[in-house]
């Protein structure tokens, strides 16, 4: 349970012990001596111990309880003046730890890129990631645990601002063997009739199943994942085709060579990919940097980066 009494009141007393007169404290701190005396008869109040002995005409002596608390009054400034410097080391140096958070199936083709660039730039700061889906992100803003989080446009609360990372187009992922791998783009009604590999994350799942509806079609699901490597590696394997959002022409490192992405004839257009934070927050310098990083990054990918299913409108 913290006390009632004041870091300024720990100071009145710290100063008072020093000097051996409330008067000369009271110069020091540029009071009177009215409100210095009453400062410290209110903490001696406030802990319930008397910290002083006071006798007219020779000044202020320390009571024994007065001593023993004397060295953690100065420790507990002295944290007190830490923690203050530290804050604002924080809001004006590039280190420290900065807490992000990031849509689990969109971290893989997002953050490697990203957190590269950051890191080559700032080195002295410590990125640590949440990975969630878009409930658990919220949660993690709104509580405090995450600065900032890259996420999904669709489906944040008003309390939140968002500034774009990218704005990925739709893609068919196709095996490297399916007959459509070569063309240079396909229309959905291709392959609905095919096995279909569906992301299980909302809202991901949702929207893909409402880019199907929208054109009339339903998608033959064979199989649900949540983990979109699993869905990617069994593309991979000739198993079924899923839908993906990503830079035209280009594919994450880590894919290999078994998977082929192929735009989607039409337009269809994606929700975009964000940086979310809560309005009513001060970012921390370092938290404005990378947001900043991946502003540059968006522009260098001319405002697309390779993505996993999100919002495709017809």
């Amino acid at each position: 349970m913290l006390s009632n009494f004041t870091l300024r009141q720990l100071a009145y007393f710290v100063t008072a012990a020093e000097e051996g007169s409330t008067s000369k404290a009271a110069e020091v701190l540029h009071l009177n001596q009215s409100s210095m005396s009453s400062a410290l008869t209110e903490l001696e109040s406030i802990i319930g111990v008397a910290l002083f002995l006071r006798r007219r005409g020779k000044g202020l002596t320390l009571t024994p309880v007065g001593e023993e608390l004397l060295p953690a009054a100065r420790r507990t400034l002295r944290s007190a003046s830490e923690f203050e410097w530290l804050s604002r080391t924080l809001q004006t140096e590039d280190r420290g730890t900065l807490n992000i958070g990031c849509f689990d199936t969109i971290a893989p083709a997002y953050l490697p890129r990203i957190m590269a660039a950051y890191r080559e730039r700032f080195p002295g700061v410590q990125v640590k990631i949440t990975e969630s889906n878009q409930d658990g992100l919220i949660n993690a803003l709104e509580g405090g645990r995450i600065e900032m989080a890259i996420t999904y446009s669709v489906g944040l609360p008003p309390t939140l601002e968002t500034s774009l990372v990218a704005d990925p187009l739709p893609h068919a992922l196709l095996p490297a063997g399916h007959r459509l791998a070569r063309e240079k783009s396909v229309a959905l009604s291709q392959l609905s009739s095919e096995q279909f590999v569906m992301i299980n994350n909302s809202p991901a799942r949702e929207l893909i199943i409402e880019l199907f509806e929208r054109q009339g079609l339903q998608p033959r699901i064979l199989h649900h994942s949540s983990n979109f490597d699993h869905v990617r590696a069994m593309v991979h394997q000739g198993i079924g085709y899923t839908l993906i959002s990503q830079i035209p022409g280009t594919t994450p490192p880590h894919w290999g060579d078994g998977v082929v992405p192929v735009p989607l004839k039409g337009e269809h257009p994606g929700h975009a990919i964000v940086i979310a934070v809560p309005k009513d927050s001060t970012l921390t310098r370092r938290a404005r940097h990378f947001r900043t990083v991946a502003g540059e990054f968006r522009e260098l990918t001319g405002g697309h980066v390779p993505g996993v299913p999100t919002r495709l409108r017809g």
